[in-house]
Order: C-alpha cells, then sequence, then structure tokens
C-alpha cells in the first residue's frame, strides 16, 4: 500500500461452516476461484490493473464468494476424484 493511500475497505461474507475432508489444494482452488470470476467480471489482465484497483466493493464480494466456494468444494472430499471446476460454481449459486 502507498503511504498517505486510502484504507481499503473490509470485505465480510457471511458463510457456512465447511466439514473438510482434506486440504490439499486448497489454496489452488481459491486462486481457481479467483482467476475464473476476475474473467467473468473483465478485469483479468496486466492491462486492467487500475480497473481492478478500483473494483467495487460489491463486484470484490461476488469474486471473493466464487473464489471461496471453490475452495468448500476442493476440501468437502479426499483426494481428485471430486472433480467440478468454478464454471459450475456460478450455475449452481447464482454467482
Amino acid at each position: 500500500m502507498r503511504v498517505g493511500a486510502p484504507r481499503p475497505p473490509v470485505i465480510s461474507l457471511a458463510w457456512a461452516a465447511v466439514v473438510t475432508s482434506a486440504r490439499r489444494g486448497a489454496g489452488d482452488a481459491f486462486m481457481t476461484g479467483l482467476i475464473d470470476k476476475l474473467w467473468d467480471v473483465v478485469l483479468l489482465g496486466g492491462h486492467r490493473r487500475d480497473q481492478v484497483r478500483n473494483i467495487s466493493t460489491e463486484v470484490l464480494r461476488r469474486v471473493i464468494k466464487v473464489a471461496a466456494l471453490s475452495v468448500a468444494l476442493t476440501v468437502a472430499r479426499p483426494g481428485a476424484a471430486y472433480r467440478i471446476g468454478p464454471p459450475a460454481i456460478g450455475r449452481r449459486t447464482g454467482c
């Protein structure tokens, strides 16, 4: 953060507890969901840095929600047997 720059808002999401079966892949799943939703809202790519810096709270909330749902689906089952990607998340949750 630059000196003198305004503090970014804190984003909080209501969330239900997830029973985890495995933690392996949680970080990758988060990044996959994050990239997927940034693509959906046309904020992916180095040429869009200024737009990402000025992302609205509501769009950021939607992006983080998809990333978190991606993690929840990944850690809910052991191993790599549960193959569901972020595009399916949008169809199931309306994100």
